[in-house]
């Protein structure tokens, strides 16, 4: 069973995913990070020199590769959803998959306060724009959604482990 969490850049995907792997004595993996390992280059990178296209391809073999890690936390990139194969790719995974939903304003603020690299779609378009465009695909995959307005990272650690410890009981 893989706990797999969806949502926007700067959603708190990678933070609480470690903090929820390490109370549930799962495995934790970043499809991001797995990327950049497996294909030698930064996110930003990839997108500069191959495009957008091709790592979303590489963000489908990171699902394939994690479709085989049980007993795992998996956090994806924002993005991961905009691609048809990429969403049938997730509903397929033996998993819960959860959308860390988070409102503009708070994504809006995390991006102002980001140091170090940009994620490479921010570059070009704002926070609000790719909310939109892609709101309906974390709902069309997510099994659970957890709304983190106003909400500090151990209570939505919290929250997640009510949701999705019934479901992990079942396995």
């Amino acid at each position: 069973m893989q706990i797999v969490l969806i949502g926007m850049p700067y959603s708190g995907k990678s933070t609480l995913g470690k903090r929820l792997a390490k109370q549930l004595g799962m495995t934790f993996y970043d499809t991001d990070t797995w990327i950049e390992r497996e294909f030698g280059a930064k996110v930003s990178d990839i997108f500069a020199s191959a495009g957008e296209a091709q790592f979303r391809e590489y963000e489908y073999q990171a699902l394939e590769f994690m479709a085989g890690q049980q007993q795992s936390v998996i956090a994806t990139g924002g993005g991961i959803i905009t691609t048809v194969k990429n969403r049938e790719k997730l509903k397929k995974l033996t998993s819960i998959i959860i959308y860390l939903d988070v409102p503009i304003p708070l994504l809006e603020a995390r991006a102002a306060r980001k140091t170090g690299p940009v994620r490479p779609l921010l570059q070009q378009r704002q926070v609000r724009e790719l909310f939109y465009e892609r709101q309906r695909y974390y709902k069309e995959v997510a099994t659970i959604r957890i709304n983190c307005h106003r909400k500090p990272v151990p209570k939505i650690l919290a929250e997640i482990i009510t949701k999705v410890e019934p479901l992990l009981a079942k396995e």
